[in-house]
């Protein structure tokens, strides 16, 4: 990516915090919606929580397949604005009723969550009352409690971790002690063995606001970590990518350290975790849209630590497996809208800085390969518990330039 593209991508992100451009477009978009919105044409909602989870990839792909996008939002960003047709400001959270009394009116051909797991009940509910494709009940309510979540994976007779709504059921093992409605190490506490729980400092540094804040506690497993990305249509499940992802252990904590796409794996490792992914997803009730499997690897066995129906990693996804993942992820939700499947798989690195010689390397890393940078930040930004000097993203087709480039970083 040249210097431009990175400066305007950067800027893009700075403009999209300010207040001013984000209230013009939403009176730009609501008045756009009072004088020209049509109850007969047909139409896509898109539910988001906008300032605390925006539904931008849903959003852009929909506009790029020719549909027309009415964004449902509280509070919306001027990424996914920008891509909209119309704008109706509920919250998909807590005005599901009112926004299917609205959408009665319209022609809905589909309803459309992007990366929030806590708007699936919505969907669900708001989909199924409109005719629409629904990601099911079972989905969304596992979902947003991964302690029944465990139930399941346990009834389907599935190798997981230990699991408890109680510390002392699992007293003498190490674990980690997690939001009920979490996603990713967010919120995710350590516990040594013996040692009680932490219900006196939640929510802990990172959690996200909105989620069900009540804890369960899961074996904690020493191993490397995978996460598998894929879309369902009607049960059949399709994996885009695998992603390998370094995690860092900071004050009981776990704040990501790099996420390592299309990784060369063993073969028998693979085997194993697709076998398992499948096995997952029909326990967890996935039947449409994306999501992903969370797990950790240990004598070649892969063991489920998490999953959502929804996207996740968005753009690096779609860069990583070569197919629009915002594309496929809608087409689930729009009968009919069948899109084709060719992968064009690229290694990708995004990479999180936390010390200055590190971001030496990223400078050193942007001078000599430009063209396979493809994100960077020099600037601090803080992420989960922790405050990162920089990130940068490297690409590239070829399995020995991506080694050279990124040897520097992790031993890929």
């Amino acid at each position: 990516m040249s210097k431009f593209k990175i400066k305007v991508l950067n800027f893009a992100r700075w403009l999209s915090k300010k207040d001013m451009p984000k209230k013009f477009y939403a009176y730009v978009l609501s008045q756009k919606t009072h004088f020209f919105l049509k109850k007969s044409k047909p139409l896509v909602l898109v539910l988001s929580l906008g300032e605390d989870g925006h539904s931008y990839s849903v959003v852009k792909a929909a506009k790029t397949l020719g549909l027309r996008v009415y964004l449902v939002s509280p509070r919306p960003v001027i990424q996914e604005m920008i891509y909209s047709n119309y704008l109706l400001r509920l919250d998909p959270l807590n005005q599901t009723e009112e926004i299917i009394q609205h959408a009665k009116s319209y022609n809905i051909e589909g309803v459309v969550v992007a990366i929030k797991h806590i708007l699936l009940p919505a969907q669900a509910e708001i989909a199924e009352r409109l005719g629409c494709i629904s990601v099911g009940k079972t989905s969304a309510t596992l979902c947003n409690n991964k302690l029944e979540w465990r139930m399941a994976l346990a009834e389907s007779q599935i190798l997981q971790p230990k699991f408890s709504k109680c510390r002392d059921d699992l007293i003498n093992l190490p674990v980690v002690q997690k939001p009920k409605s979490g996603t990713g190490s967010k919120g995710v506490i350590y516990l040594e063995a013996n040692k009680r729980n932490q219900a006196n400092v939640l929510p802990p540094a990172g959690i996200d606001k909105l989620t069900n804040q009540k804890t369960y506690f899961e074996e904690y497993l020493e191993g490397e970590q995978f996460d598998i990305e894929g879309v369902s249509w009607n049960g059949d499940h399709k994996i885009f990518v695998l992603v390998k992802e370094k995690y860092i252990k900071i004050k009981n904590q776990f704040p990501p350290k790099y996420f390592y796409f299309n990784p060369i794996m063993d073969k028998e490792i693979t085997e194993n975790i697709q076998e398992t992914v499948y096995k997952v997803l029909d326990a967890s009730g996935i039947i449409n849209g994306a999501w992903h499997v969370e797990g950790r690897v240990i004598n070649k066995q892969f063991y489920p630590i998490d999953f959502a129906n929804r996207m996740g990693y968005e753009r690096f996804v779609t860069r990583a497996s070569g197919v629009n993942f915002g594309a496929q992820h809608l087409s689930a939700f729009i009968d009919g809208l069948n899109l084709k499947l060719n992968f064009k798989k690229r290694f990708l690195l995004q990479y999180f800085s936390t010390t200055e010689k590190e971001m030496k390397i990223l400078y050193q890393i942007t001078r000599e390969f430009p063209e396979n940078v493809f994100d960077l930040i020099t600037e601090p930004f803080k992420m989960s518990t922790l405050t990162y000097r920089g990130m940068i993203v490297l690409e590239s087709s070829e399995e020995n330039d991506f080694k050279k480039i990124t040897s520097n970083l992790v031993n890929v």
